[in-house]
């Protein structure tokens, strides 16, 4: 058992390098295979097709991405100033596990744009909401004392968070811009300023 459970492993790792190296059109289940070290056979023993590979690593990094934030509860604050460096600082957080997470940024940031993702919305098995609000319960950012996000916003407030953060970690993963202290500073004040309309005011 422990070496099929290896071989799976290896399998899904080969995927979502590869994705993330040629995107997902690029990729075929023979490449993966390849990449893993096992036969084509051996391969589908554990997935049928290459949909159901990849739906497989996409669940296991949305796993991985909500248990790197494991350990954060609600936001505890006594001021809306306190609230926001609170969720600066979460923010950090959130996005050094993007930049330490190459493969798996790169492999979400593909797939969330892709065909598969538009099938697997339209057939209800996977919406991206549900990835944010999964996020956000690790986050504890959805205070209701300094936000103004009703039930119905909350979907496009976190989606909004997570997207822009994701675009921006894939930009600096691929080189286009410097992670630097400066280069976050900024990142974050496009961030704060696309979320302030769902604070409450400073008091």
């Amino acid at each position: 058992m422990g070496k099929n459970n290896n071989h799976r492993a290896d399998i899904m790792r080969a995927a979502i390098e590869l994705v993330a190296e040629d995107g997902i059109s690029a990729v075929t289940t023979r490449h993966v295979a390849r990449r893993a070290g096992v036969s084509d056979g051996l391969m589908y023993r554990f997935f049928k097709s290459k949909e159901e590979l990849l739906i497989s690593c996409l669940y296991q990094i949305t796993d991985e991405f909500t248990g790197a934030l494991h350990g954060f509860m609600e936001i505890q604050a006594e001021t809306v100033t306190e609230y926001k460096q609170e969720v600066r600082t979460r923010w950090n957080v959130f996005f050094s596990v993007l930049l330490e997470h190459v493969s798996e940024t790169l492999f979400f940031h593909e797939y969330a744009n892709s065909a598969s993702m538009m099938k697997l919305t339209r057939e209800g098995k996977f919406q991206i909401t549900d990835f944010t609000r999964m996020l956000a319960e690790r986050l504890g950012a959805a205070n209701l004392q300094f936000t103004r996000v009703s039930e119905e916003d909350i979907p496009y407030f976190w989606l909004y968070f997570i997207h822009v953060s994701m675009l921006f970690a894939v930009r600096i993963i691929r080189g286009e811009l410097p992670d630097t202290e400066k280069s976050r500073d900024k990142i974050w004040e496009m961030i704060a300023n696309g979320i302030s309309s769902f604070i409450v005011a400073d008091q």
